[in-house]
């Protein structure tokens, strides 16, 4: 489980709880975006899936799925019993939609029963992404097909420069490279996968807002510092002198790198839970578009 994370220790008083509110607001946005980015992408594939799994529980990406596919039915698997992002939307959707609690890895669902999985920046909790793919082969269709999105490792640059100038050792989270999720794709056995990337820059009003996005977010590992009492208010302000993106009214700028993928399921019959190994296709093979859109990405 590692240690646990550090920003307990911010300082308490009156602003603390309006800052976790940003924070929370703030990685909601991000979600929003995507999941309206994700949807978007899947509009030109031509499938009306009768079946969809739905991967982290997000409210939002449920929400639009429900609208552009009124007569799927959608099972929403989360690795822990709640949910991203509940509206007040999410009280119809549960009549339509299955709700169920079970590892990405061990997902509780037929072979080659399901024709559409989605998921929307919930896949960085699993740090097996061969098992998670090999996973999702198995349950597609072969005419299925996968979309999602995670973080890419060009997240939270501004962090981790500032971080480095007051604790060289701290560890902080490291988002898996696009190209290890392409190559565990075609190890799985997923067909003609694809992988591009956008960037969405967005200011914070502060650098706690900053920390308790990332307290919201749960983006991997803990920031985990090398020493105790790095997250005294005078290490706090270091931090802010040191973090090196700023907008023009002085706050902090966060800039998340969203990877996008997608893929088919496989057209040879399923050998059995977990089993793909026959599958070695070149990483260098891996479709690819990178996507930038100025400063302000996702739209």
């Amino acid at each position: 489980m590692g240690k646990p994370w550090p920003f307990r220790s911010v300082p308490a008083g009156r602003h603390r709880l309006p800052q976790a509110q940003a924070g929370a607001e703030a990685l909601a946005t991000l979600r929003d975006e995507v999941a309206a980015e994700l949807v978007e992408r899947l509009a030109p594939v031509r499938i009306q899936p009768a079946n969809i799994l739905e991967l982290g529980g997000d409210e939002r990406l449920l929400g639009r799925l429900t609208r552009q596919y009124p007569r799927a039915r959608i099972t929403a698997v989360t690795e822990s019993g709640g949910s991203p992002g509940r509206s007040l939307g999410a009280r119809l959707r549960r009549r339509t939609t299955r709700r169920v609690v079970a590892p990405f890895t061990r997902l509780p669902v037929g072979d080659a029963s399901v024709a559409l999985v989605v998921s929307n920046l919930a896949l960085l909790s699993t740090s097996d992404q061969p098992a998670l793919f090999t996973e999702c082969r198995r349950v597609l269709r072969p005419d299925g097909a996968m979309m999602f999105s995670l973080l890419g490792p060009d997240s939270l640059g501004g962090l981790r420069a500032a971080w480095a100038e007051i604790d060289s050792h701290a560890q902080l989270p490291v988002f898996v490279d696009m190209h290890d999720v392409g190559d565990a794709m075609f190890h799985a056995g997923l067909r003609d996968p694809v992988m591009d990337v956008e960037r969405a820059s967005r200011p914070v009003p502060d650098i706690v807002t900053l920390l308790q996005l990332l307290k919201a977010a749960r983006a991997g590992p803990a920031p985990r510092p090398s020493r105790p009492g790095l997250m005294t208010p005078s290490a706090l302000e270091r931090l802010a002198q040191a973090y090196p993106e700023h907008d023009d009214s002085g706050r902090p700028v966060v800039t998340w790198e969203v990877v996008f993928g997608h893929a088919w399921g496989a057209t040879t019959p399923h050998a059995g839970r977990g089993d793909a190994k026959e599958f070695h296709v070149p990483v260098g093979a891996i479709g690819r578009r990178s996507v930038q859109r100025g400063t302000s990405g996702l739209s």
